[in-house]
């Protein structure tokens, strides 16, 4: 953590991106979750330096938006990680097909409980 922390409304803020990631995930074509998830890292990995910050007023570069991406791109690898084990990190029990919406309700469950 940073000398200064970060606050509530960041770290939700950031949640809020990773859990609409997982949302469209879910809307990749694939006939189950595990290749929606290589279809997504395989986007992501072609696409990481195309990606617009346009939405952003001032010139962020390729190294700002590569760790962007690479934050995504790590929880994409976790999540099929936690499908290929069959549990999560904390050993609970990850189903196929169901670990996507799983994140999505955790990370849910997680913003509505958050405090610092």
């Amino acid at each position: 953590m940073p000398p200064r922390g970060f606050s509530k409304k960041a770290i939700n803020g950031l949640l809020t991106y990773i859990q609409e990631v997982y949302k469209a995930l879910g809307q990749l074509e694939g006939h189950n979750e595990k290749e929606q998830l290589v279809k997504a890292l395989k986007l992501l990995k072609k696409h990481h330096t195309t990606i617009n910050s346009s939405a952003i007023p001032f010139p962020i570069n390729n190294q700002g938006i590569e760790g962007l991406n690479t934050f995504i791109t790590s929880c994409v690898e976790d999540l099929d990680e936690e499908i290929n084990k069959g549990k999560d990190k904390h050993s609970r029990e990850v189903r196929k097909n169901y670990a996507i919406n799983k994140e999505i309700e955790e990370i849910g469950n997680y913003l509505e409980k958050f405090t610092i």
